[in-house]
């Protein structure tokens, strides 16, 4: 008599995936959940960036403006 099934003792021997199953559609989320929050991090860093340089232009022309008016100039 031939068993139509392997006999399976309690785990599945078939897949070496340490207790953790991956459907397609859930790495698929996973991956782009990923990809989404590091290029929102990315845009996020950018735009302070480009905020600081900006704050950096402003407050040298706003000093050298101070600089440049007789009555503030200490020198």
């Amino acid at each position: 008599m031939s068993l139509a099934y392997p006999i399976s003792f309690g785990r599945d021997t078939t897949h070496f995936t340490s207790g953790i199953n991956f459907s397609p559609r859930l790495l698929f989320f996973w991956i782009t959940t990923k990809m989404a929050l590091f290029s929102e991090w990315l845009l996020v860093l950018i735009q302070v960036v480009e905020y600081n340089k900006s704050l950096n232009i402003f407050t040298t022309e706003v000093l050298l403006s101070l600089s440049l008016r007789t009555d503030l100039n200490p020198f």
